[in-house]
């Protein structure tokens, strides 16, 4: 229950974003200026195809979380490969055919619909399971913009625990995101792992994580409290510059 997956997270990465921009999860998200923007909020070619062979290869993904129009710029989560049906227009699929974003209001693209395409240069996915006359089409995405972050670092290592919160420099500068997990057996104490990148501000300073154990209280509670034994052996990766 305390556990989480390592190879899922690595699919994720919290890209910049510019704040007050809605983004709901599940939408197609695209690389402009540096920032990653909704498909809904990308600025109109007026030409769906226009559109389509310019932000096609700035593909990230789909959204792994949701924005409100009020929230603050920072980060936003976006899973490089993803699998999931969509709306698109009636149409005959077989498995591996292309696929683009769609149109909303005119030619705007839309966050999650699709259209077929052949050519290659628009696609941001392709169909996993095909059908005749098919409204909802099951796809698999899969970023075009991989190493769209200059500079960015994938750094890991191994701790053992001194206490129940401990800062570990991880040599970045700065971290974007960080996942740990127990190599040591888990016991009620510890029986799970969090890792955390703080503000990078001070607490803890930039270009270091916090990893913090937790022990069961034990009984019918299973509320974590902060571990009481330690010399545990934790592994990270972290990301960042």
């Amino acid at each position: 229950m305390y556990g989480s997956s390592i190879a899922e997270a690595l699919k994720k990465f919290p890209f910049p974003y510019a704040g007050s921009v809605a983004v709901n999860i599940g939408d197609f998200m695209f690389l402009v200026g540096g920032n990653a923007v909704p498909a809904g909020s990308l600025t109109d070619l007026s030409d769906l195809g226009v559109n389509q062979a310019a932000y096609a290869p700035l593909f990230l993904g789909t959204a792994a979380e949701q924005k409100g129009l009020t929230a603050a710029a920072g980060t936003v989560l976006v899973d490089f490969d993803s699998r999931s049906p969509r709306p698109c227009t009636s149409t005959t699929f077989v498995v591996g055919d292309m696929v683009g974003f769609a149109a909303s209001t005119g030619t705007v693209p839309s966050p999650t619909n699709l259209v077929k395409v052949t050519d290659p240069n628009l696609a941001i996915g392709r169909v996993a399971v095909g059908g005749t006359s098919l409204t909802l089409v099951d796809v698999v995405f899969s970023a075009r913009t991989r190493l769209a972050l200059p500079g960015l670092k994938v750094i890991g290592g191994q701790h053992t625990t001194a206490a129940a919160s401990d800062t570990v420099a991880t040599g970045l500068t700065k971290v974007l995101s960080v996942v740990v997990s127990l190599e040591s057996d888990p016991g009620d104490d510890p029986i799970t792992v969090s890792g955390q990148i703080g503000d990078q501000a001070g607490s803890p300073v930039a270009g270091s994580i916090l990893i913090k154990t937790w022990k069961d209280t034990g009984g019918t509670d299973p509320t974590p409290q902060a571990a009481s034994t330690f010399t545990k052996k934790v592994n990270w990766i972290a990301y960042g510059y």
